[in-house]
């Protein structure tokens, strides 16, 4: 389920993991302009072991299983 992008929520969440520090904020903001946010109900699947990486999903709440 796709929410409303809360560019502040997201950018919020990029700096606290420290790998975009030595971006740009125009970089960074270059980064986050095709960014969606997705509600995952607890047990959906997001991602298929062996399936082409075509994302970056950043949790901004919750967990996931590896």
């Amino acid at each position: 389920m796709q929410h409303p992008f809360d560019a502040e929520l997201v950018t919020d969440a990029l700096e606290r993991t420290g790998l975009f520090d030595a971006l740009s904020e125009s970089a960074l903001d270059g980064l986050l302009a095709p960014c969606e946010i997705r509600l995952c109900p607890p047990g959906e699947v997001v991602l298929h072991e062996g399936q082409p990486g075509d994302a970056l999903y950043v949790v901004l709440e919750g967990a996931v299983q590896v």
